[in-house]
């Protein structure tokens, strides 16, 4: 796919970094069921998964195209880019694709607006040489936003605006409530004129609603950015009401597809930088951070099964103001965020964009100590997590006070932290079956601590093996509130299945511990709660 796309809207500009790799096949050979929207990459079978007439596209596989790759740069757009051309056909009509960017295992092109709507078949020819027909589903829209880090999630490629300039929205230059922003995305559907020709600016005639931290923002523009076929850009006022956060969701409903894919907005009072008081890992982004987490964990109630898990990172973040990670950059609360990324999440498959941007630091060996005894952990991909303990046989965390140390290592020196137990979470849903378009209204209570105190997280999705994907929703509330409902919005992005989970978790409000080490910036350490359920979700 394309290195980079420029949005060349105002002098300030605005780069997308899109991940590349190259293979070499003498054949062209595309990937079954990966012809995707190029912001967000939905799988076709998931919500969200077609692709829109008009919109940017993206075909995986090898042999495909060039290496190195090469980029469109001018007007007007060919059928053919390096001896690569795509036909799609559908309806007994063939429509040639343009495409704009073309390598060896990536393509990016542009579906015609006049493409069929329904079920379609894709071919790419490179160099008199045709691929297999792979399938995909066309529809008249199908929004997905960009994200800086080209995975379609965390800091939005989204612009301030400014009377000089449009600077891009950051933890260091963030949006304030009643400013106008643009969030670039791909999908609104057909454009005004010809695709391959310098779009025509105007509002396409789709509707829809504008989530900012779940408060409905006022649009003034949404259409084809002037710089770029197939690229849309939507012009909002970011909400009066809107949360106070680094990290807060941004999601599309238009009123004819399914909901966009979810990406984040820094918004302050005052337009200065950002903050995250009220998110206890919001300090984990800054410079060389350690996380030191107990976790407890309680399987469905049928199965009176729960876990003791031990997990804790050290990392470098060198590019702080565009700095994102699932774990870290929680949701504020009374709001939801969603990841798509690949593996099963709730089989050990990492979450996406975990990898910091300066990398992570060695702490050598650490040491979980309980009275039920001790326990070492080694670092593993610069991630240290050790199952503890299980209850009904071994059980660790026995109650009372807990002790983490670590040795050292190359980057950073011994320390040493005490932790307590986490209160306890009790909650419960009408029922097991979930109904997306309805919403989820989850209840709880807290035991054994201040509810005011703590940070209630609602988790839950589902993992489709034949796409090798997950769908994960991650919202919080104020643990004082005793109840949240998942709005449709969010729900209606999970696969329906009857297969899915659902998890609460109890979060301090603060780090409940903070430690010191030599090449660390700082250091926090909580113990959490957690409790799932499986669900079906229709």
């Amino acid at each position: 796919m394309w290195a980079f796309m420029r949005i060349s809207t105002a002098p300030a500009g605005l780069c997308l970094a899109l991940a590349l790799s190259l293979g070499a096949s003498a054949q062209p050979l595309l990937t079954e069921g990966r012809a995707v929207n190029a912001a967000d990459y939905t799988p076709p079978d998931f919500p969200g998964g077609p692709i829109a007439q008009g919109s940017l596209f993206v075909l995986f596989g090898s042999g495909l195209g060039p290496t190195p790759g090469k980029q469109a740069t001018a007007f007007p757009l060919g059928t053919a880019l390096a001896g690569v051309s795509i036909k799609v056909t559908g309806g007994g009509t063939t429509v040639n694709a343009l495409p704009v960017y073309v390598s060896d295992a990536q393509v990016n092109a542009i579906m015609p607006s006049n493409t069929p709507i329904g079920a379609v078949t894709i071919t790419l020819t490179y160099q008199g040489a045709d691929s297999n027909a792979i399938d995909a589903q066309v529809v008249k829209t199908d929004l997905g936003l960009f994200a800086l880090n080209g995975g379609g999630l965390g800091p939005a490629a989204l612009q301030n605006f400014l009377p000089s300039s449009l600077p891009i929205n950051s933890r260091t230059q963030p949006a304030k409530p009643g400013q106008t922003v643009i969030v670039y995305g791909t999908g609104l559907g057909a454009g005004l004129n010809a695709d391959n020709v310098a779009p025509q600016a105007g509002n396409l005639p789709e509707n829809m609603t504008i989530l900012v931290g779940g408060k409905q923002a006022k649009k003034s523009y949404s259409g084809r950015s002037p710089c770029c076929s197939g690229l849309d850009q939507i012009a909002f006022a970011v909400p009066a009401d809107a949360p106070l956060s680094c990290s807060v969701p941004v999601q599309v409903v238009p009123a004819d597809g399914a909901p966009s894919n979810v990406v984040n907005i820094a918004i302050s009072a005052d337009g200065g930088p950002c903050t995250d008081a009220a998110n206890p890992f919001g300090q984990g982004l800054k410079g060389k951070t350690g996380a030191v987490f107990l976790v407890h964990a309680s399987g469905p109630p049928s199965t009176g099964l729960s876990a003791d898990l031990f997990a804790a990172g050290f990392r470098r973040d060198t590019d702080a103001q565009f700095a994102f990670s699932p774990f870290y950059s929680l949701p504020p609360a009374g709001t939801c965020t969603e990841y798509l990324g690949n593996g099963n999440f709730f089989t050990g498959a990492p979450l996406p964009a975990m990898t910091p941007s300066g990398g992570t630091l060695d702490a050598g060996t650490l040491t979980v100590t309980s009275g039920a005894g001790s326990d070492t952990v080694k670092s593993a991909g610069g991630l240290y997590t050790a199952l503890l303990g299980v209850s009904g046989s071994s059980p660790f965390l026995t109650g009372g006070s807990y002790k983490v140390s670590g040795a050292g290592g190359a980057d950073v020196g011994p320390f040493s932290v005490t932790l307590a137990d986490a209160p306890v979470v009790a909650w419960s849903i009408t029922s097991n079956t979930v109904t997306r378009s309805s919403g989820l209204t989850v209840k709880w209570n807290v035991s054994g601590g201040d509810a005011s105190k703590q940070l209630a997280i609602i988790a839950g999705g589902n993992a489709i093996p034949v796409d090798n994907s997950t769908e994960l929703f991650v919202c919080a509330a104020n643990g004082a509130d005793g109840s949240f409902t998942v709005p449709p919005s969010i729900l209606t992005r999970v696969p329906a299945t009857s297969q899915g989970m659902v998890a609460v978790g109890l979060l301090p409000a603060a780090p409940q511990a903070t430690f010191t080490a030599t090449g660390l910036d700082s250091g926090f350490a909580d113990s959490l709660s957690l409790s799932l359920q499986f669900v079906s979700f229709k």
